[in-house]
């Protein structure tokens, strides 16, 4: 069936569509951050940016909070949990109470943190604090995992915003040269809705899809390029999978005249970007980080509103 399905599409793409007509982007902040991810309470406002001249004194609060991973993780439990006694955290982190006693001064002494009949609370700015420094620690975080990956890959083919989200990175093993292959397998396998782009054909790909969908019935929307259907069609070994593709009432098969900068799968919880260098697999980058979600399914059904149906091309 070559016309586009949508019935088994998960019910959080409708929740995510709802809050893109809210005014949500692809862009938005809606991990609330690593480090507590207290969202700021109703009518603060955040202070202005600094100018570059003004700088020493926000880099040197920046230095204060990460030079001590304890005083990290107690901004961040009072930012989402407080108030807290001082034993409360002291349990919670299993520290030594002079440890979390100077912690908590120091933290009080900077405004982030305030202290009232024994309690102690996050302030405004400490909630702003505890969030944004989450920000930047995932920054930091994925930057360093993705840095050998896109030194030697068209960055700008890849129009999402991977900063603030939790990836995991597989790249090519020499021990293991099918790593890739087997990670994109498994997250094929067990996935009642896909959502994919093909620029390369994969024989254990295209197994993975043709038992998911005719075995356990699973929604798929497929768009390949020229290359590929070509390969399918052509090839014994692809011809009669993709006619049980083509056959099935939940699958539909698309040809997109034009090639693709990447690899991509969209799957009921994650998404799979694979990212290519000079014709050849450079890393597969997984999340499931809600805007990659909104991402791919909005790239893939705009590849598949310029493509034709397989069964007419």
């Amino acid at each position: 069936m070559d016309e586009p399905t949508d019935g088994g599409r998960p019910d959080e793409w409708t929740e995510e569509r709802a809050s893109e007509a809210d005014g949500a982007t692809g862009t938005e902040r809606t991990d609330g951050g690593t480090a507590g991810g207290a969202t700021p309470g109703a009518g603060g406002e955040r202070p202005m940016p600094t100018t570059a001249g003004d700088r020493s004194d926000a880099i040197g609060a920046v230095e204060f909070l990460a030079r001590s991973e304890t005083r990290v993780r107690i901004l961040d439990a009072l930012a989402e949990s407080g108030p807290l006694t001082r034993d409360d955290l002291q349990r919670r982190f299993d520290a030594a109470r002079t440890t979390v006693q100077r912690n908590l001064d120091a933290l009080v002494e900077r405004g982030w943190v305030r202290e009232r009949n024994r309690e102690y609370d996050a302030t405004q700015a400490g909630e702003w604090v505890a969030e944004d420094f989450g920000h930047l620690v995932r920054t930091v975080d994925t930057a360093t995992e993705l840095a050998p990956v896109y030194e030697h890959v068209d960055t700008d083919a890849v129009d999402l915003d991977l900063r603030h989200m939790d990836v995991s990175v597989t790249t090519p093993d020499p021990a293991d040269p099918l790593k890739m292959i087997h990670e994109q397998v498994k997250h094929i396998e067990g996935a009642e809705y896909l959502r994919m782009l093909f620029p390369l054909t994969c024989a254990q790909a295209l197994d993975a899809l043709h038992q998911q969908v005719t075995e356990a019935g699973a929604d798929l929307e497929l768009v390949v390029t020229p290359a590929v259907a070509e390969n399918v069609r052509s090839e014994p070994d692809y011809r009669e999978q993709v006619a049980d593709l083509q056959a099935a009432e939940t699958a539909s098969l698309w040809v997109y005249e034009g090639q693709f900068p990447y690899y991509l799968g969209r799957y009921a919880d994650t998404v799979e970007l694979g990212l290519v260098d000079d014709g050849q697999p450079a890393a597969l980058v997984a999340t499931e980080d809600a805007r990659a979600r909104r991402w791919a399914e909005r790239t893939v059904e705009e590849y598949r509103t310029e493509a034709t149906a397989f069964g007419q091309w």
